[in-house]
């Protein structure tokens, strides 16, 4: 079994906006979920802030998820803001602030 979970997130609380990171998902969503032959490959999960669900908490459930026993691949694609933090990267989630931007 693959698995990914696609995150778009367009629309922030504390940030500025994005444009093109949901339709980002769109397209890469339709090029994982099939093979050339047409036949199923990765059971896609598509976070985005047009349909909600990209708050740090549940995307981390979300990751808790993509990352279970079970899945031969696990595939992780964010389109949105990120940020540097201590010699890290955060992704930025929807509900994120200065002091709490997201996910490392």
């Amino acid at each position: 079994m693959k698995r990914a979970l696609l995150i778009g997130i367009d629309e922030y609380d504390s940030f500025a906006g994005l444009i093109g990171c949901v339709n980002d998902v769109g397209a890469v969503a339709s090029l994982l979920a099939r093979n050339d032959d047409n036949s199923p490959s990765f059971d896609c999960q598509r976070r985005t802030s047009t349909t909600g669900g990209v708050t740090r908490d549940e995307l981390l459930g979300d990751f808790d998820a993509l990352l279970a026993g079970g899945a031969d691949i696990a595939l992780a694609y964010f389109a949105g803001h990120g940020q540097g933090r201590n010699s890290d990267v955060v992704l930025v989630t929807k509900d994120g602030t200065a002091i709490t931007p997201g996910i490392a």
